[in-house]
């Protein structure tokens, strides 16, 4: 804490038992007392800075107050200046340098600009750093001019506050810090929106199953509610757990303007519509599958059908695949009518019509044996001839008659 300086007014003084020195923030007690013989001395008011003092207190010419809060461009030594009356006049004492604000003044000329899911910052170091250097910054970046918000601390100018929710407008305030202390923050900057891909997280809400985020960066229908309740059924879709924030429908359009969760709603009520039916159909396939109705979401049946060199991949909602997707055995929101056509993908394996032939049977037919005793081959044929003979009837009878005519 700074020294006491000695006044230089010849009438009024600091009490040397307050303290001298303080943050800007303000709050320091501090005292003194107009000197002089006679007792009509008044203090009416103590300024620091130009700022009147808080929680003053008065007993003829002593005094007690508060220092207040510097202004935005003073830290180090300021002025204190005593007003008082003596006689029915109104005069001022002046204390030079008779308090020091010992934290940073405020940092200066700050902006902010946009990115995705991000704010960069950019100031100047403030005008004073309180006598003691300053040692780093905090910034905040307020959500929609909340009082609350995302801090980070940093060396200097320029910084980046990551993680921020696109689509919210944010504001931002700097203060500088040094060994005393903080300074007072910055005016608000801004505000400033990011902008990119939003995500929206679905939350089953006491529901079971799983769904996968859907992120976009413009408007888009809703991914279909996959998750399911014993006895409710799905009601759509809310930004509050209560149920007591926006409510989408199943499938609606979102703005997807701002990253967020979703919370699935259910009712248990007695539904008053439905049941709803998925009809199956084979989409060039074949086999036979019953149509499934169902109150609320479920499990879509397993594919029976086959198709011949294909294999099943799915299903959709539209027969070329263009609509939405399900895989086998998916959860399906069952909330209207509708028909699923089985997807296929080419898979030769799967075609019967490939299969290679059968191997032919080994060993002499009884008709060959009786060719080969017509044309009077007998157990003394060389043993290459047999060998042929046996492969085909045919070549058998051309083997004797090349060997009757070697004997003749």
């Amino acid at each position: 804490m700074a020294a006491l300086l000695v006044p230089t007014a010849a009438h009024a003084a600091l009490d040397p038992g307050y303290p001298s020195s303080g943050p800007t923030s303000g709050g320091t007690p501090m005292g003194g007392v107009i000197d002089g013989a006679d007792p009509g001395i008044i203090v009416t008011g103590v300024s620091v800075a130009g700022v009147p003092s808080g929680a003053l207190q008065t007993q003829g010419p002593a005094w007690g107050s508060l220092t207040p809060a510097a202004p935005p461009d003073v830290c180090g030594p300021a002025d204190v200046v005593v007003s008082y009356t003596l006689g029915g006049s109104a005069l001022t004492e002046t204390i030079a340098n008779g308090f020091t604000y010992n934290t940073p003044c405020v940092p200066r000329n700050v902006s902010v600009a946009a990115g995705d899911a991000a704010v960069t910052v950019t100031f100047d170091a403030p005008v004073g750093d309180g006598g003691s250097p300053i040692t780093g910054y905090t910034i905040t970046a307020h959500p929609n001019g909340s009082p609350g918000g995302t801090t980070v601390t940093v060396a200097g100018s320029p910084a980046t506050i990551t993680g921020l929710l696109n689509g919210t407008a944010y504001t931002v305030e700097v203060v500088a810090y040094n060994a005393n202390g903080p300074s007072l923050p910055s005016p608000l900057a801004g505000p400033a929106t990011p902008t990119g891909p939003v995500t929206l997280t679905f939350d089953a809400n006491g529901g079971t199953g799983t769904m996968n985020p859907q992120t976009s960066s413009t408007p888009t229908p809703l991914a279909p509610n996959l998750f399911i309740r014993a006895g409710f059924f799905f009601d759509g879709w809310n930004t509050a757990a209560d149920g007591s924030g926006t409510s989408y429908p199943n499938q609606a359009q979102h703005p997807f303007t701002a990253n967020g969760i979703l919370y699935a709603q259910w009712d248990d009520r007695i539904r008053t519509v439905g049941p709803w039916t998925v009809t199956f159909d084979a989409n060039g396939g074949t086999g036979t599958m019953s149509p499934q109705s169902e109150y609320t979401a479920a499990v879509l049946h397993a594919s029976a059908f086959t198709r011949d060199g294909h294999a099943f991949t799915g299903w959709n909602t539209a027969a070329d695949g263009s609509g939405t997707t399900y895989a086998d055995g998916q959860t399906h929101p069952f909330t209207a009518d509708e028909t699923l056509y089985a997807q296929w993908a080419s898979d030769p394996g799967n075609d019967p019509s490939t299969d290679p032939p059968t191997d032919p049977p080994t060993g002499t037919p009884d008709g060959d044996a009786g060719q080969l005793a017509a044309t009077g081959a007998s157990d003394a044929m060389p043993p290459l001839i047999t060998a042929v003979a046996l492969v085909s009837a045919g070549i058998a009878i051309l083997i004797p008659t090349l060997r009757r005519r070697r004997e003749a």
